[in-house]
């Protein structure tokens, strides 16, 4: 339990310390938004690692690009900026974090594992953007009012919790979260429940009695042609024409001899079309499975 624990409040400190700004800028330098949806391309990793570190260096900066990615995906879907105004009603600090409740009317599409972002001004008004504002987690809620978390320490950088660099941004908020009856303002970002539970897993895998299987998939896998199972030509030539490249790289990776295939990939990149098309394989495939 306790090493569940230690995964949250670290998956807690590296995302409320981002900067909001900070990623729609990278998002605009990253993506091409020309690009169809559905149309982007999964990343390959290695298929051998070293120990669980090497898994980790891996896949964990994999998952909070996924989280940096729904942020993005929700901006980009949302017809109308909602902003809400909210008032402090009290704050506490606990373990690095501060817990402030605010009390908000007209707030039911706020859930528990929401994160939000909070302000002293909305933006996009005024010629100027805010200089206080920090992503929040809704850790708890009834009625009107809400249990936030921040972390406010500073930003941390390369995921290291140890690195916190001072943050003039996450400071100025320290003294209007604190403020009993102090106006701020709310925006819903995306839910991380899902994320975060993928994040634990990724994060337990130390403990698995099959963690060998995962780190050392290579090492026992076989390029023996008739271990792996076929797809038939006219069902072949059709998933060609309905999926991209690195999703049919997945397909042919699940009908190989290898004993563990993990496909990850951030909203739009055809995770669940890739996971139709595998379906549409084991179900068609020769030799047949049992």
């Amino acid at each position: 339990k306790s090493e569940e624990e230690a995964s949250v409040l670290r998956f807690y400190k590296i995302v409320l310390s981002w900067d909001y700004l900070r990623i729609l800028k990278e998002a605009e330098r990253k993506y091409d938004k020309k690009k169809p949806d559905g149309d982007g391309s999964l990343l390959k990793v290695k298929s051998r690692y070293t120990d669980v570190d090497d898994y980790f260096d891996v896949f964990e900066p994999l998952l909070f690009e996924e989280v940096k990615s729904h942020i993005i995906q929700q901006k980009d879907e949302e017809e109308e900026t909602v902003w809400l105004q909210a008032i402090v009603a009290e704050c506490n600090e606990i373990n690095g974090f501060h817990l402030p409740a605010i009390i908000c009317l007209n707030a039911d599409s706020v859930s528990q594992s929401d994160l939000l972002l909070v302000s002293t001004a909305k933006f996009g008004e005024g010629k100027h953007l805010p200089t206080a504002y920090a992503f929040a987690l809704v850790d708890h809620r009834q009625n009107d009012k809400i249990k936030l978390r921040l972390y406010l320490s500073g930003e941390i950088k390369s995921y290291n919790v140890d690195d916190v660099r001072p943050c003039q941004r996450l400071h100025s908020m320290l003294p209007i979260v604190s403020e009993v009856q102090k106006c701020v303002y709310v925006l819903k970002l995306c839910s991380l429940s899902t994320i975060l539970r993928e994040y634990v897993a990724m994060r337990s895998i130390g403990s698995l009695p099959f963690k060998d299987i995962i780190l050392k998939a290579a090492d026992t896998y076989s390029s023996n042609a008739a271990s792996s199972w076929t797809l038939p030509r006219p069902l072949e030539d059709l998933m060609k024409r309905e999926q991209n490249e690195s999703q049919m790289d997945s397909i042919y990776a699940v009908l190989s001899h290898k004993p563990l295939v993990l496909i990850q990939g951030p909203p739009g990149t055809g995770k669940t079309r890739t996971i139709l098309g595998i379906l549409n394989a084991i179900c068609h495939s020769s030799p047949p499975r049992v």
